[in-house]
């Protein structure tokens, strides 16, 4: 299982990316950050949480 931290900006852009937990698959990680950069911009975040998904992100997990 991989784990990532997503900072989206209010635009829905990807303002960070970390991995938290790589799933220890370099080819399955890059796809899923190839993945997730290509999606973007993500529809824009209600006003109420987007201020959190700035500061705190989301955390996304990708079970193998």
């Amino acid at each position: 299982c991989s784990s990532d931290l997503i900072l989206i900006d209010a635009r829905g852009n990807i303002k960070s990316f970390q991995f938290i937990k790589p799933s220890g698959s370099e080819k399955f990680d890059e796809a899923v950050k190839k993945t997730l950069n290509d999606s973007q911009p993500f529809p824009v975040p209600p006003e109420g949480i987007s201020a959190s998904l700035v500061s705190d992100g989301i955390l996304v997990g990708f079970p193998l």
